[in-house]
């Protein structure tokens, strides 16, 4: 689903609420494989 979201634009730095980023999220969440992909978004 991030995959698919990311080649649609989806914006891989916008902040959320606590003003994490989804790489932080992912990593909090233990989805080393998620923030990889984040990461290679920029």
């Amino acid at each position: 689903m991030v995959a698919w979201l990311l080649e649609r634009g989806a914006d891989a730095s916008a902040l959320d609420y606590r003003g994490n980023t989804p790489v932080q999220n992912a990593l909090e969440a233990g989805r080393d494989d998620i923030a990889a992909l984040l990461r290679a978004a920029g």
